[in-house]
């Protein structure tokens, strides 16, 4: 957990990530299994499911699409700018 500032690069709401990993098992995407730490508290690890691989790689697509669209229209945008056009 205190990883997760550094790999996402803003704070977490713990609660919802909870909540989001629940709902993320109920759809079939990622399983849950306790194990016993001998040094704390029994921990929850989630592992990826099949139908959640397939799910992921769709939404990569998806999001590889859009940013290409993005950069598209703020290159073009650039462009005018820098010609004076206005918008």
């Amino acid at each position: 957990m205190e990883d997760l500032v550094e790999h996402c690069g803003e704070k977490v709401d713990i609660g919802n990530l909870y909540r989001t990993l629940r709902r993320m098992e109920m759809d079939g995407w990622i399983t849950s299994d306790w194990s016993k730490n001998e040094a704390g508290p029994d921990r929850r690890n989630y592992t990826i499911t099949k139908e959640g691989r397939e799910f992921l790689e769709t939404a990569a697509t998806s999001l590889v699409k859009t940013d290409k669209l993005i950069n598209r229209f703020l290159e073009g945008y650039q462009r005018d700018v820098q010609n004076n056009k206005a918008l």
